[in-house]
């Protein structure tokens, strides 16, 4: 399930991409501050609101199944 971008991040770096500059890759995610330039993103929501409700969680994992799916 995910061994396509895996191997796909492995080989941008074998060709001397660096690690921080691969944000691209389709089904995999990272950590950013700066979502201002960002186009298609969905933002998770954070340890203290999951901790708080449980639901916080059920959008996220509802478009990452989506996604998965296609």
């Amino acid at each position: 399930m995910g061994e396509k971008p895996i191997m796909e991040i492995l080989n941008l770096i074998q060709f001397g991409k660096n690690i921080k500059d691969i944000k691209d890759i389709r089904g995999t995610c990272y950590l950013t501050s700066q979502i201002s330039q960002l186009k298609d993103y969905i933002e998770l929501p954070s340890f203290e609101e999951v901790s708080k409700n449980k639901k916080n969680m059920q959008r996220p994992l509802k478009y990452s199944m989506k996604n998965r799916m296609q």
